[in-house]
């Protein structure tokens, strides 16, 4: 019994016991394993390209009384999330209706037609909500992140760009540039978020912006949304694809005669958004 439990306790046999075991002409050497080298994370090259198939999902606001929603509405014959709403890519909304007993309409010249479970409207068409008739962009002016323009600029045209800005607001519209970037927030992330927001993309072209990156990409994203306004500071040609753009020129060498200019573009953006509400 000794024997027995050295052989498989110990993984030996017992000293002069014979083996019925052969052995192996050919025996087999340890080879150490290779070791496998992790490469470092680069952390200036840039991540892969997302796939082909590769949907971005899109953010979703909730209205309803609850304290809880994106949006709340104080009305009693609202439910406690009444309606969802997705911001589409071509300047519409998606409203989503949560089943409610009261519903959701949409209001129209013939009467109020109720959305079956979910519709597209324009951000500014009429709809119903229990006691509340208000339309989408109204709903979207309660949030602090919601943008009428997105302003795009060059760094050097800091100064005409706080202007335009201070006049934007004066009209009544909310207007959105990147020194509202809150701390700890991802520069391209929260920029990505405002210009999906904004009804408009205002592109300040200047003889700096047509050279930087990040405005061209700005630009385009307006471009393929239909809702780009070029305004040119100076004399100079944009990148080829916004050259047939029709623009405004903002390029007065006084306040008072950038003040005048500035009324034409207030009137191009009201043909493009309409007017700012209120006014």
């Amino acid at each position: 019994m000794r024997q027995w439990m050295k052989r498989f306790l110990g993984g030996g046999r017992p000293s002069g016991e014979p083996s019925n075991v052969p052995e192996s002409p050919h025996p087999i050497a340890s080879v150490p394993a290779p070791a496998i080298s992790q490469p470092k994370p680069n952390p200036i090259q840039p991540p892969a390209p997302p796939p082909e198939n590769y949907v971005v999902k899109k953010s979703r606001l909730s209205v309803g009384r609850g304290p809880h929603n994106d949006i709340v509405v104080a009305d009693a014959a609202l439910s406690r999330t009444h309606m969802y709403i997705l911001l589409e890519d071509d300047g519409r909304a998606r409203i989503v209706d949560t089943l409610t007993p009261n519903g959701v309409w949409i209001v129209g010249p013939g009467g109020n037609v109720r959305v079956d479970r979910e519709a597209l409207v324009h951000i500014d068409e009429p709809i119903q909500l229990g006691e509340t008739r208000t339309t989408v962009g109204a709903l979207l002016r309660l949030r602090d992140d919601y943008v009428d323009i997105f302003i795009s600029y060059a760094r050097e045209d800091e100064a005409l760009a706080s202007e335009l800005d201070d006049a934007l607001v004066a009209h009544g519209w909310k207007p959105w540039r990147d020194n509202r970037i809150g701390v700890a927030r991802q520069y391209d992330g929260v920029i990505e978020e405002r210009l999906r927001a904004a009804r408009c993309v205002i592109v300040l072209w200047s003889k700096h912006s047509v050279a930087s990156q990040w405005v061209v990409t700005e630009a385009s994203f307006g471009f393929d949304k239909g809702n780009l306004v070029p305004v040119f500071l100076q004399t100079v040609e944009p990148p080829l694809m916004f050259r047939r753009t029709q623009g405004c020129f903002v390029t007065g060498d006084n306040s008072a005669k950038r003040a005048e200019q500035s009324l034409q573009l207030m009137a191009k953006l009201e043909e493009l958004i309409g007017r700012p509400n209120g006014r």
